[in-house]
């Protein structure tokens, strides 16, 4: 099955119709390389930090809802369901797609989940269901919906919905992490589509052999939302990290968590006792969360404004 759908990623990926550009503006915060002793890991957050994710016009929250309808519109259209959703598909695909996904939010939190994570596959292959009980059936074999089929619309649906680039310097930066022999990980909100992503986007032009994330990081330090079944702040993820490089004889101190929210990144991997380096090269991804009391005069020990300058706070 993964297979497949990285196979169809990368078909996806030389097809793709629907460019859009993503102009990175520094934040308004001063950049603080404070010097940071003795590291040994960073972990990484994806979203905002290695990879920028456009919506449009990004300056306008309206432009961002019609991004939106205009992605389940043309999901709509690519896997055959337009007539299947009465007069307006994209909205009425919206609203099935939200309503089961704040359906597995209820239920988890019903039983105690703090930050419920779903898996989005599962959450399409619910859609495709109640669609199939309206006659649907998908154009493509075998002619009946499957989790092949969900796999297939999420990544279709998220790769037209969410233009992603790296962010300056992130290759040249992660490799160099490497270089120094520092362990390398990921803490991050995500989905199945996450890592495909980051690997596309990861390779050098015309070598689409290699797997970056396997040469970059320490696959046992990657933590997807998907897979723990919660999302940042929920501390789970930092914990299991900070337990894992103890065990390799790597404290706490001696590790950096690179986020771009002081909430969900800052707040949390401090809390289990890392250094934590805020990044503020996008300033529509930097989110302060100054209303929360948490976050008010917490200070990171690091800030950087542009990624490469993480190897200037290690060495």
């Amino acid at each position: 099955m993964r297979e497949s759908i990285e196979k169809y990623a990368e078909r996806q990926a030389r097809r793709r119709f629907r460019r859009k550009k993503y102009t990175v503006a520094p934040a308004r915060v001063r950049a603080r390389l404070s010097r940071i002793e003795n590291a040994k890991a960073v972990l990484w957050d994806v979203y905002g930090t290695l990879l920028a994710v456009a919506f449009g016009d990004i300056e306008s929250s309206l432009a961002r809802k019609e991004t939106m309808r205009d992605a389940f519109r043309l999901t709509a259209r690519e896997f055959g369901i337009e007539s299947f959703l009465g007069a307006d598909p994209a909205d009425a695909l919206r609203e099935m797609y939200i309503q089961e996904i704040e359906k597995t939010h209820r239920r988890k939190r019903s039983h105690g989940v703090f930050s419920p994570e779903v898996r989005i596959e599962e959450t399409w292959l619910r859609v495709l269901r109640k669609l199939e009980s309206r006659g649907y059936r998908p154009i493509s074999a075998p002619g009946e919906v499957t989790l092949d089929l969900a796999y297939r619309i999420a990544y279709f649906f998220d790769d037209v919905y969410h233009a992603k680039v790296l962010y300056a310097g992130a290759r040249y930066t992660l490799a160099g992490i490497r270089k120094l022999g520092l362990k390398q990980g990921i803490i991050s909100n995500a989905q199945f589509y996450t890592p495909i992503a980051l690997r596309l986007l990861l390779q050098k032009p015309g070598n689409r052999r290699t797997n970056p994330l396997k040469e970059l990081f320490d696959e046992r330090l990657i933590f997807f939302s998907y897979d723990l079944g919660v999302s940042k702040p929920n501390p789970l993820a930092f914990e299991l990290a900070r337990d894992r490089l103890k065990r390799t004889r790597i404290e706490p101190a001696s590790v950096l968590y690179v986020g771009n929210d002081m909430c969900n990144d800052m707040v949390p991997a401090r809390a289990v006792g890392f250094k934590c380096v805020l990044f503020a090269g996008d300033r529509e991804s930097l989110t302060l969360r100054q209303n929360r009391p948490e976050c008010v005069d917490f200070e990171p020990d690091a800030v950087i404004k542009a990624l490469p300058d993480l190897l200037k706070v290690i060495q």
